[in-house]
């Protein structure tokens, strides 16, 4: 019970339950500054627990329903978050590297950032870096996400969707050489000579 009654001797000399214009109304007439505590929560604090506990229904929301193969396949498909990376990332497997130089070139394709997805009408998230890809439902996958894969399980990912023919539709591959040469040719027209 002292360690209470100091505790609260501290907050009051501390002028922590006092409104800024009281403290100074009540010192400027020279009396002794003392407030009754208030022992419901303030507005902000309000708004702070609630904020709290909705996050505690995503992180349990996401625990419940985990992150299935479908909306990796489903993030996979749409590529990095660069025009055409859909194109490259075809292309360079076309080219029979083996895993770990196909897993760098998907980290250096995606680079860092992250996309939001509808996925059967509920939010789908995924935030990428050089650690690999993280995957939430909801809208933040950046920090604690419920699925984190490593570039060389995207690279299985990717593969597996490439060899199934899953990754492009016949007409889209058509296409790929052609948009190949398009990005060489721009490269070598912008090379700084």
């Amino acid at each position: 019970m002292d360690a209470v009654r100091e505790l609260l001797d501290d907050y009051i000399r501390e002028n922590v339950y006092l409104i800024p214009e009281e403290v100074k109304e009540t010192e400027e007439r020279g009396e002794p500054v003392y407030e009754q505590m208030n022992l419901f929560p303030s507005m902000a604090e309000q708004v702070g627990n609630i904020s709290i506990d909705r996050a505690d229904e995503v992180f349990s929301l996401a625990a419940s329903n985990p992150i299935t193969d479908e909306m990796i396949d489903y993030v996979l498909l749409s590529g990095g978050g660069q025009q055409n990376s859909r194109s490259r990332i075809y292309a360079k497997y076309q080219k029979g590297l083996d895993a770990d130089t196909m897993a760098e070139f998907l980290k250096q394709e995606y680079g860092m950032g992250g996309k939001g997805f509808t996925f059967e009408g509920e939010p789908l998230c995924v935030w990428y870096d050089e650690e690999g890809m993280n995957f939430s439902r909801g809208n933040a996958a950046r920090f604690r996400a419920p699925l984190k894969l490593s570039w060389k399980r995207v690279e299985d990912y990717t593969h597996e969707l490439i060899v199934s023919g899953r990754y492009m539709e016949e007409a889209e591959v058509w296409h790929v050489p052609a948009q190949e040469r398009m990005e060489l040719a721009s490269k070598i027209y912008f090379f700084p000579g």
